[in-house]
């Protein structure tokens, strides 16, 4: 969030950098529509894996992600 504020503060235009915060609604909304040529994620192995890697592979969106799994011992 705070990266997004700076981006705003250095005068980028509005849509150039956008951050979104939702649930599976919003990411299958953003996954499936046709002006978002890319989506960048952090959040878990499974979720990126499995829905983000996935459905951006089938729609020829590109993907940046950050993923992270559960300690094990």
């Amino acid at each position: 969030m705070k990266l997004a504020e700076l981006v705003e503060e250095a005068g980028f235009p509005p849509g150039v950098w956008n951050v979104v915060n939702g649930g599976r609604t919003v990411v299958n909304t953003m996954l499936e529509h046709k002006d978002i040529a890319g989506i960048t994620f952090v959040g878990s192995t499974p979720v990126g894996r499995d829905v983000i890697y996935r459905k951006c592979g089938e729609t020829g969106k590109r993907v940046i992600a950050q993923l992270w799994c559960k300690k094990t011992s």
